[in-house]
C-alpha cells in the first residue's frame, strides 16, 4: 500500500510542472479594448465603433463626416480582417506560456509465455522553465506590436474616409456653380443670337459663347462622373458598396488654424505615430528571439520518474525512482539560432530606422502642400473672388447706364463664377494636406471650426433674365 502511495505521488509531483499553466485561456478582450480605445481617441469615433451605430445611415439622407469615419471604421472589411490577427497573436502568448506536454512511457516483458515484468514512467522537460521568460517577453511584444499594427491600420481607413467624404462635399459645390455658370452660358447664347438677328451684334459672338457653353457642358459630365466615382469609393470604404449614389455628402467648415511649426510636427510625428511604435516594439521581439536562441544553448533536461514491477505473485518486486535526461549540447549549440535572431535585430532596426524617415517625409510634404495649397486658395478668396464680384458690380452699374451690354454683364458672372470654382478647388486641395498632415502626425484628424460653410453666390443681376 504504501509503495502504491508513494509511486502516485511521485507521478503526480512530474505532472504537476505541466499542469501548473494549463488553465490558461485565450482571452483577447483586452487587447481588442485596447485598440477600439485608441483609435477611438485618435478619430473621436464612438468607443463601441466596432459595431454599427444604432441611427445607422439609411443611403438616402446626408452623410456626415463623422458618419463616414464611423461607417468605414464598422464597416470596411480590411480593419474587420486586421481583428483577428490580435486574436491570434493574443493565442501566441498563452502558448509562449504552457510547457511542453510530459512524456508517458510503458514496456511490458514477457517470460514462458505470460507476463513476466511492466515498467511505467513518466518524463517532463525542465528546459521550458527557463525559456518561457524569454518566449513570453517576445510573444507579448509581438502582441503589443499587433494591436499597434491593427489601430494604424484603422486610422488609415478613417483618414480616407474623411478625403473621400471631403471630395465628394467638393464635387457637389463644384458642381452647382458649373451649372449656373450653364445657365448663363444659355442666357448668353440666347441674347447673342437676338442681337445678331437684330443687326447689332456678330456671328463670332454666337459662335464662341456657342463653344464655350458646349465646353462647359463637358465639364458638367465630367465632374458628375467624377462625384459619382468618389461616391462609390466612399461606399466601398464604409463597406455599403451595395447601395445607390442617390445621396448628398453634408458639408462641414473648414479648419483655418495656423499651422505648428515643422520641427514641432515631426517630433509629434516620431513620437505618437502607431507605425513607428509597431517599429520599436518588432525590435524587442526580435530581442527576446535572441534571447531564447542563446537560452537554447543550455542542455535540455528532463525529469521524471520510473515504476517497474519484476516476477509473479509474491515474488514480484517493485522498483521505483527518478529519471533524469540531459541532452548534451556537443555538435549543436545554437550558434545557427543565435546568428539568425541577431541577423533579425539588425532588419527590425533597419525597417524601424525606414519608417521613422518615411514618417519625417510625410509630414514635411504634407505640410508643405497644406502651405502651399492655403496660399493659393486665399490669393482667390481675398483677392480674386473679391474682385470678380466688384467687376459684376461695376458692370451692372454701366449696363444700368447704358455704356455696355447684356453680354458683358453675362462675362462678368461667368467670371466670378470661374473663380468661386478655382477657389472651391484649392480649398480642397488645402483640406486635403491637412488631413493628410495630422495623418502623418499620428492620425489625429483635424478638427474643424463652427463657421459657415460658404455657399455659392445665387443672385443675379436683372439684365442676366434677359432673353
Amino acid at each position: 500500500m504504501a509503495s502504491g502511495m508513494t509511486r502516485r505521488a511521485a507521478m503526480a509531483s512530474v505532472l504537476v510542472l505541466s499542469v501548473g499553466v494549463t488553465g490558461c485561456q485565450v482571452d483577447p478582450s483586452g487587447s481588442l479594448r485596447q485598440t477600439v480605445e485608441l483609435v477611438s481617441a485618435r478619430t473621436g469615433a464612438p468607443q463601441d465603433w466596432r459595431r454599427r451605430p444604432a441611427d445607422a445611415w439609411d443611403g438616402r439622407s446626408p452623410l456626415t463626416r463623422a458618419q463616414a469615419v464611423e461607417h468605414a471604421l464598422a464597416g470596411n472589411p480590411q480593419v474587420q480582417a486586421e481583428f483577428a490577427e490580435i486574436v491570434a497573436a493574443e493565442a501566441e502568448l498563452v502558448q509562449a506560456g504552457l510547457l511542453p506536454n510530459p512524456t508517458l512511457s510503458t514496456m511490458l516483458g514477457f517470460a514462458g509465455g505470460s507476463l513476466d515484468m511492466v515498467t511505467a514512467g513518466a518524463m517532463q522537460s525542465l528546459s521550458a522553465l527557463w525559456l518561457r521568460p524569454a518566449r513570453r517577453e517576445a510573444a507579448q511584444a509581438d502582441l503589443q506590436r499587433t494591436v499597434l499594427s491593427v489601430a494604424n491600420t484603422a486610422l488609415n481607413v478613417a483618414a480616407e474616409a474623411q478625403r473621400s467624404h471631403h471630395r465628394v462635399v467638393n464635387r457637389q459645390y463644384v458642381l452647382t456653380l458649373l451649372e449656373q455658370q450653364q445657365a448663363i452660358l444659355r442666357r448668353s447664347v440666347a441674347s447673342a443670337s437676338e442681337r445678331l438677328k437684330a443687326g447689332i451684334g456678330t456671328s463670332l459672338d454666337v459662335n464662341r459663347l456657342t463653344a464655350e457653353s458646349l465646353q462647359n457642358e463637358v465639364k458638367i459630365a465630367d465632374m458628375r462622373t467624377q462625384l459619382r466615382l468618389e461616391k462609390l469609393r466612399l461606399l466601398e470604404l464604409m463597406g455599403l458598396a451595395d447601395l445607390g449614389t442617390d445621396w448628398q455628402a453634408a458639408g462641414a467648415a473648414q479648419c483655418r488654424d495656423p499651422l505648428p511649426p515643422e520641427s514641432d510636427l515631426v517630433t509629434l510625428a516620431l513620437a505618437q505615430r502607431l507605425d513607428v511604435q509597431a517599429g520599436r516594439w518588432a525590435v524587442r521581439v526580435r530581442q527576446g528571439n535572441l534571447r531564447q536562441a542563446r537560452l537554447g544553448a543550455l542542455p535540455e533536461l528532463s525529469a521524471g520518474g520510473n515504476w517497474e514491477r519484476e516476477g509473479k505473485g509474491s515474488a514480484a518486486m517493485d522498483k521505483l525512482g527518478p529519471a533524469v535526461t540531459v541532452t548534451v549540447p556537443i555538435f549543436d549549440q545554437n550558434q545557427a539560432r543565435a546568428a539568425s535572431a541577431r541577423a533579425g535585430i539588425d532588419r527590425a532596426v533597419a525597417r524601424l530606422r525606414l519608417v521613422e524617415q518615411q514618417a519625417v517625409r510625410e509630414v514635411r510634404q504634407a505640410l508643405q502642400e497644406a502651405h502651399t495649397a492655403e496660399q493659393q486658395r486665399q490669393v482667390y478668396a481675398k483677392e480674386l473672388v473679391p474682385l470678380a464680384e466688384r467687376n459684376l458690380r461695376d458692370t451692372g452699374v454701366t449696363f444700368d447706364a447704358g455704356q455696355v451690354d447684356v453680354l458683358d454683364v453675362l462675362e462678368s458672372q461667368r467670371s466670378l463664377l470661374a473663380a468661386q470654382v478655382a477657389e472651391a478647388e484649392l480649398a480642397m486641395e488645402a483640406e486635403l494636406a491637412r488631413i493628410g498632415l495630422w495623418r502623418a502626425c499620428g492620425g489625429l484628424l483635424p478638427q474643424t471650426q463652427a463657421a459657415p460653410t460658404k455657399q455659392p453666390a445665387t443672385g443675379m443681376h436683372p439684365a442676366q433674365a434677359a432673353p
